[in-house]
């Protein structure tokens, strides 16, 4: 062999190193791609699941909220239309002087109206304090005339407020009415030289 056929063949061999270093580092940078390409599309199911899922809980979130808003609605309705008949039973019973069924039926009534109805709950509170205050339990009057003027003001209704206001001051009134009438009736004396000769009270309690 001479010496330019062995340097030809060394640079055919020279050549096929070089090939077989470029299809291997092709064939890495493939290896490469099918990795990346792989771990995407394993992101994008991962993503896909995730999404729905999520889409899945907020639809099954929805649906629950509905029933659960269905249910207090009709919890509500169905409350409403007991508290009125409960009303109405109060005051046919009141109507028929049996006080205790009334205030009973009353009670009632406030408890199915504190469900979602503030104007009806006033109304209890209102029809509870008139009959304690004809039964002469001011003091509880006054509790339920409260109320009354809470709610009242709570839902911005001025009609009641006036109300439960003027009812709420007779009633403090009836609460120490028994207290004036006691010490009219020990100063009668007083109070009737006073109605006469008009001279100052503390001259008249001295005087005498």
């Amino acid at each position: 062999m001479d010496v330019a056929t062995a340097i030809i063949i060394a640079d055919l061999v020279a050549v096929a190193i070089v090939i077989a270093t470029v299809v291997v580092a092709v064939a890495a940078v493939a290896a490469i791609v099918v990795v990346v390409v792989v771990v995407v599309v394993v992101v994008v199911v991962v993503v896909v699941v995730v999404v729905a899922a999520a889409a899945a809980a907020a639809a099954a979130a929805a649906v629950v909220a509905v029933v659960v808003t269905t249910a207090i609605a009709a919890v509500v309705v169905v409350a409403v239309g007991e508290g009125k008949a409960c009303c109405a039973l109060a005051e046919a019973y009141q109507g028929l002087g049996d006080i205790p069924l009334a205030i009973a039926n009353l009670e009632i009534f406030l408890q199915f109206a504190k469900l979602g109805d503030p104007a009806q709950q006033a109304k209890a509170c209102c029809k509870l304090g008139i009959i304690y205050h004809q039964q002469k339990k001011f003091d509880r009057a006054a509790v339920y005339f409260e109320k009354f003027f809470e709610i009242a003001r709570f839902i911005n209704n001025q009609q009641m407020a006036d109300a439960a206001r003027v009812n709420l001051g007779i009633c403090r009134g009836s609460i120490h009415a028994e207290r004036f009438m006691e010490v009219v009736a020990s100063e009668l004396d007083v109070l009737m030289r006073w109605k006469i000769m008009r001279e100052p009270f503390y001259s008249i309690v001295t005087a005498r």
